[in-house]
């Protein structure tokens, strides 16, 4: 049975430095046995897609039967886990609100006086639905459940509103 050890970045680097200098190091057994099992598993790790002509990324296998989700990075080789994965829920989140619900940056550049703005609002504090919730939007697309996720649809609109002011900016942040 293997168990999963941390070996940070720092450590390599001491390790390396004490190898450069008298040609030890003070790694356990075990932590050179980690990383020469890392070792091993990308050099036998397959590619997971390819460019193709059209500049398109092609997968190999579906992402989806890989476990990737919408916002996934895909690397060489493997890295570290991450502690959050709290930004790439909310690039999820915002390509989500564009590719199942639908809203497009055209749909988003019709709304003014900071509707995308209020609605965040109203995820990150459901009391306040009633003030905030754009007067002209469906009731019943206001959809709160769980804490963690009202902030990150809440994240995704509030970047809707900055991309919808940058747009309306030529490109300039205001």
């Amino acid at each position: 049975m293997t168990s999963k050890l941390t070996i940070t970045r720092e450590q390599l680097t001491n390790w390396v430095s004490q190898l450069d200098s008298d040609g030890g190091c003070d790694a356990t057994d075990r932590q050179l046995e980690a990383l020469i099992r890392q070792s091993l598993a990308t050099m036998d790790s397959e590619p997971v897609a390819y460019i193709d002509k059209q500049w398109m990324l092609v997968y190999y296998v579906p992402p989806m039967s890989l476990g990737l989700k919408i916002g996934d990075n895909l690397y060489r080789q493997g890295q570290p886990a991450r502690d959050s994965c709290a930004i790439a829920d909310i690039i999820a989140e915002r390509q989500r609100q564009q590719s199942v619900e639908g809203f497009s940056t055209e749909q988003d550049d019709t709304y003014v006086g900071c509707q995308l703005a209020a609605a965040a609002i109203c995820y990150i504090e459901p009391m306040e639905a009633m003030s905030y919730w754009p007067a002209d939007w469906h009731d019943d697309s206001f959809k709160p459940t769980n804490e963690r996720r009202n902030l990150v649809k809440a994240a995704a609109l509030i970047i809707a509103e900055i991309e919808r002011i940058d747009r309306k900016s030529n490109g300039r942040t205001e």
